[in-house]
């Protein structure tokens, strides 16, 4: 049986609409039901920054206090986050805060099983999410860097170091813009193209091997989802099954240093990893997603999704939870009871946002359920 993460409990202060919050958790889908405004999607964020980034909805770490009362008991905090999470027969403890350090700098503060760590990375092995929200509706429309930062996204699920080498990656490109507005030091520029070659061709690796996991994911499960065909082209990825790493390192340093020039008066790096596009087919029909109907695209968002949870828990053992935020309602019946019986299917720990419990009435025994109203439990 493959294994699954899952949160065993939750607790919440000073986060959003919650003063305190504590809640209890079995393996089973997690279903939070309540009207528009409640408080439900504020859970799933809670959720969402356990795992490393900045969470579902991107926010600044001061966005997240709740606005306190001046006789809160928990006015002198920020926020804070606790989370026991497991994966087969081990249990890890996370805690995460907003820290406002003497010179009124937020810091986010990172501790795993009572051990402070440096940065969000260290998040990346001990806990793994995926998540669509509503905002996400439009990934194949808003444009080139929005689907590649999704693809990113999905490619952390399957290589913990991938966020680091875009850290890298960016680092140095972003010294190589500044060296070419002064008077370079020519050994520096190159030895900085040098390591972002390095990172270009890691990045673009990790990338393609993620797609082709989720694609065999795709092709080996039957689904009501539409199977979606996706692709990432670029400068280095096109040129990946051409050439052994090495030498591509040594291609894409070249064309960094005949580009320099050009990306001296445009202000900008014009070739690199940064600059890929992510595509996705909806293959039934050969149509672009960004051709499809608002329905079709949400289906096929879904559909990868799943996919990727399904492509982790095969071959590595470990299926994300799942967080989808007010998607059920959205759905025909059909695909509903579709992902619900993939999840079942799964065995993974979804957490799942709706005004009404009706949505679920098939699957009441097989998942738990918890309603909120005015950001209190019932």
């Amino acid at each position: 049986m493959n294994s699954a993460f899952w949160i065993s409990n939750l607790t919440l202060t000073n986060f959003r609409s919650y003063d305190h919050l504590k809640l209890e958790f079995d393996p089973s889908p997690v279903v939070i039901t309540g009207p528009n405004g409640s408080g439900k999607t504020n859970i799933l964020e809670a959720v969402s920054l356990l795992a490393s980034g900045r969470g579902l909805r991107m926010a600044r770490l001061s966005e997240i206090d709740k606005r306190q009362k001046s006789d809160s008991p928990y006015n002198v905090f920020g926020w804070a986050i606790n989370a026991a999470v497991n994966l087969g027969e081990n249990q890890t403890v996370i805690s995460t805060a907003r820290e406002t350090s003497r010179d009124n700098i937020d810091k986010r503060i990172i501790k795993i099983d009572g051990e402070i760590k440096r940065n969000s990375s260290a998040l990346e092995s001990a806990f793994s999410l995926i998540y669509f929200v509503p905002q996400m509706n439009h990934i194949f429309t808003e444009g080139r860097r929005t689907r590649l930062a999704f693809l990113d996204r999905l490619t952390m699920l399957f290589d913990y170091g991938h966020p680091k080498r875009l850290g890298v990656y960016e680092k140095y490109s972003a010294e190589r813009r500044r060296l070419l507005k002064e008077n370079p030091d020519e050994i520096w520029l190159s030895a900085t193209e040098s390591t972002m070659a390095e990172q270009a061709v890691a990045i673009a690796a990790s990338r393609l091997e993620a797609l082709e996991y989720i694609g065999k994911a795709l092709a080996e499960f039957d689904s009501r989802f539409p199977r979606a065909r996706m692709e990432v082209k670029g400068l280095v990825e096109d040129n990946f099954p051409k050439m052994p790493a090495l030498q591509l390192e040594e291609f894409f340093k070249a064309k960094l240093e005949e580009a320099r020039k050009l990306d001296f008066f445009s202000g900008r790096t014009n070739y690199g990893v940064h600059r890929s596009d992510f595509s996705v087919v909806y293959a039934e029909n050969g149509a672009l997603a960004e051709n499809c109907s608002t329905g079709e695209q949400k289906a096929l968002l879904l559909s990868i999704i799943l996919g990727a949870a399904r492509a982790k828990a095969t071959w590595f053992n470990a299926a994300p939870v799942v967080l989808l935020d007010e998607i059920v309602a959205h759905l025909d019946d059909e695909r509903r009871e579709e992902l619900f019986g993939q999840i079942a299917s799964l065995g993974i720990q979804a957490w799942m946002t709706a005004t009404h419990p009706k949505f679920f009435k098939n699957f009441a025994g097989k998942m738990q359920f918890f309603s909120v109203h005015d950001s209190v439990i019932c």
